[in-house]
């Protein structure tokens, strides 16, 4: 795989194949607010953000703002045309609505 790197317009190129032999496509980072509902206790919610960009088959992933409490972001992935499903997930005994804020999202296109 190779590797070229073009910061002085925020390109990073990515030459390569998986594992199975499929071209590595383009890579994208967005940067996206994104404000959660709650999830309910014990549950795992999906909901969703919209993400310039992104469309089906498309890798997902996600670096969410800070939480501040027990929730965590499970599986991501795009479930339409510049639409990203994010899995929450609450294991507590409590309502908890995950930290509002600047995600991160990097799309891979395979």
């Amino acid at each position: 795989m190779s590797l070229k790197e073009d910061f002085s317009i925020g390109r990073l190129t990515l030459n390569g194949q998986t594992n199975d032999g499929t071209p590595i496509g383009p890579l994208f980072v967005r940067s996206q607010t994104v404000t959660p509902t709650s999830v309910g206790a014990a549950t795992v919610s999906v909901q969703t953000a919209t993400v310039t960009g992104a469309v089906a088959g498309d890798l997902v992933i996600v670096n969410p703002a800070a939480t501040g409490n027990a929730t965590a972001v499970g599986a991501a992935y795009v479930s339409a045309a510049n639409t990203v499903s994010i899995q929450y997930i609450n294991p507590t005994a409590g309502s908890l609505t995950p930290g509002a804020g600047t995600y991160k999202f990097i799309i891979i296109r395979p």
